[in-house]
């Protein structure tokens, strides 16, 4: 049925409210979309703008560090530099770290310690970027890296070490971009020859890894730099060492105790040949070239027969004590019994072992004409008893057989027995020991030891020709590199905006 006029249906405004909720979200979408954009633009925007500060200040200090060398270097009693630092703006910091010169041997101070200050950029994205002892660092998160070197600088080629050291000694206060000042207020140096002298150079400091990087790659010598913590900072010291100790004459006497030499034979026997010991020698020994007391004791060579006992575990031939030795390495994790010859004629051999050598039988060292040798390297010792072990023919020929032990080697030969060689085993104050027991025992070589007891009636003959003989050692264990001059110069920097 129609519906009358002026009645008609209502119609559902469903769509017209779609349509106006449609408008509506996009409109909302727009405008987010648009909030997006200006948020990420915006963020980007910044980005690139803390990153093109960074640079900017980067460049800023790389040129301020070259200017205060430079000043330094120089002797300049003033300097000032235009320095963008940004809206941020740099701060001066007092005594955040500290360089140490010493001698090893002695911990004798060569420049007394030396604290220094710093110079610190901070970035709105957190980075840092900051200037110390004429170095410059960045510092992104737990990242630091070295963006400018000090002047630490070492010449192989001379063996000379030079490092000007420039302190920031204005204390603490704010450095504006604009135009700074600096000026040297103090200059202390050091210039000294350090031949024969082991150097230590420790540097504490926040940026300590930048500071072992550098060190690492200037001495291109890894193994002559260590690091360690220091307690309740975030601080670690950073030491490098320089300098090797040289030994020229290990054998060029007949007998040389890193202890005491005791003679307990009553004077019976004879030493043909100088005789040395960091401690005392029996007066009633027979010395025929005399003796000398209170001599420098050699360093032990502990860590040289470690190393190569370690090596050798994992490389080595099989030992055949019942046939002829010949050329090779060769590894025995205890004692080792040897009684037949070892031959040289297709180069050297090596025994390396955790026990003690004993000659159970004459062992004679065949074809040795040439520069070949038998070297023996034992954390054990080395036992003669009655027997010969000697290079063969009528000749003398000791250098050819070489025996090194640390200082818990034990060399004992007794009774008739005849060795002809070299044993190196120093340590001082004891240790290692040499002796030669009850019977006639007969040494052709040099000895040495950690302490030495003569007994029964020995007789020991110096070949002068080891003089020249150096011992076949620090192959395994790497040594710092050699310093013969050392050039330090501490300069102390006033730092002011103009």
């Amino acid at each position: 049925m129609r519906a009358p006029r002026g009645h008609e249906p209502k119609r559902s405004s469903g769509r017209a409210q779609s349509t106006l909720i449609g408008v509506v979200l996009l409109i909302g979408m727009v405008a987010a979309g648009s909030c997006s954009i200006l948020l990420v633009g915006g963020a980007a925007i910044n980005g690139a703008e803390q990153q093109s500060e960074n640079e900017r200040v980067e460049q800023a200090f790389i040129e301020m560090s070259q200017k205060m060398t430079d000043a330094a270097v120089t002797d300049d009693t003033s300097r000032s530099i235009d320095f963008d630092v940004g809206d941020h703006g740099a701060i001066t910091r007092e005594d955040t770290g500290a360089i140490e010169i010493r001698e090893a041997s002695s911990n004798d101070p060569i420049i007394d310690d030396i604290s220094f200050g710093s110079i610190e950029y901070t970035g709105s994205d957190g980075s840092k970027l900051a200037y110390e002892a004429g170095a410059v660092f960045r510092e992104d998160g737990a990242e630091t890296r070295l963006v400018s070197a000090p002047q630490f600088q070492y010449d192989e080629d001379s063996d000379t070490l030079t490092f000007p050291i420039v302190d920031i000694a204005s204390g603490e206060q704010d450095l504006e971009s604009g135009s700074i000042s600096f000026e040297n207020q103090r200059i202390d140096s050091e210039h000294r020859v350090e031949e024969n002298q082991r150097v230590e150079i420790e540097v504490t400091s926040e940026y300590w890894s930048g500071w072992e990087t550098y060190f690492i790659e200037e001495t291109e010598a890894p193994w002559a730099v260590t690091t360690e913590p220091v307690d309740g900072t975030d601080k670690k010291s950073v030491t490098v060492n320089l300098g090797q100790i040289s030994h020229p004459s290990e054998f060029s006497q007949a007998v040389r105790a890193g202890g005491d030499l005791n003679w307990a034979g009553g004077g019976a026997g004879v030493v043909d040949g100088s005789v040395m010991a960091a401690g005392s020698v029996d007066e009633s020994g027979n010395y025929e070239d005399g003796h000398e007391e209170g001599v420098e004791p050699l360093a032990n060579i502990d860590d040289e027969i470690a190393a190569r006992i370690d090596e050798t575990t994992d490389d080595y031939d099989e030992l055949d004590p019942s046939s002829t030795i010949e050329n090779g390495t060769y590894y025995a994790d205890g004692d080792v019994s040897l009684g037949n010859n070892v031959d040289l004629a297709n180069g050297d051999v090596v025994l390396v072992t955790e026990g003690i050598v004993t000659i159970d039988d004459d062992v004679l060292v065949e074809n040795h004409d040439g520069e070949h040798a038998f070297y023996v390297y034992t954390s054990g010792g080395l036992d003669v008893a009655n027997n010969e072990l000697k290079p063969d023919g009528s000749g003398k020929n000791p250098a050819r057989i070489q025996v090194y032990g640390d200082s818990s080697f034990e060399f004992t030969i007794r009774g008739n027995g005849y060795y002809e060689g070299v044993v190196y085993a120093p340590s001082s104050g004891g240790g290692s020991m040499v002796e030669t027991a009850a019977g006639n025992p007969d040494v052709y070589g040099s000895l040495v030891g950690g302490s030495v007891e003569l007994n029964g009636n020995p007789t020991i003959t110096h070949n002068p020709a080891l003089s020249d003989l150096e011992p076949k050692i620090n192959e395994r264990v790497q040594a710092p590199p050699d310093l013969i001059y050392l050039n330090i110069t501490n300069h102390a920097i006033d730092i002011t905006n103009d």
